[in-house]
C-alpha cells in the first residue's frame, strides 16, 4: 500500500494543470484566477448543445427551471437551474461562475 501511495504523489508531480499551465496539481484544484470576461461580451461556443449566459445584466426575470440541468465545464460537473426566456433568441441557461467547454 505504501508504494502505491507513493506511486500517486509522483504521478501528480508530472500532472500539468489545463488552466494554469503549471505541474503539480489538477485544474479543479487550481488557485490562480480565471481571467475575466468583459460585461458587454457573449461568449458563444462553437457547436454547444446548450445556450448558458453568465452575465446577469444581460437577463431579465431570470427564474427556477422546472428540471435541473447538469453539465461539464471548466469547473468540472456542476448543476444549473436558472433559466431566462429572450424575447429575441429563445431559452437561455444562466450560472454566474462558468463557461461551458
Amino acid at each position: 500500500m505504501e508504494e502505491k501511495i507513493t506511486k500517486n504523489v509522483r504521478k501528480k508531480k508530472e500532472i500539468t494543470c489545463f488552466r494554469c499551465k503549471k505541474t503539480g496539481h489538477y485544474s479543479n484544484e487550481c488557485k490562480e484566477e480565471l481571467p475575466k470576461i468583459p460585461d458587454r461580451w457573449i461568449p458563444l461556443v462553437n457547436q454547444s448543445t446548450l445556450d448558458l449566459f453568465t452575465n446577469k445584466k444581460l437577463l431579465k426575470s431570470i427564474h427556477d427551471a422546472k428540471k435541473d440541468l447538469s453539465m461539464y465545464c471548466n469547473a468540472g460537473m456542476t448543476t444549473v437551474n436558472k433559466i431566462r426566456d429572450l424575447p429575441w433568441y429563445g431559452m437561455v441557461w444562466y450560472y454566474e461562475t462558468v463557461l461551458p467547454t
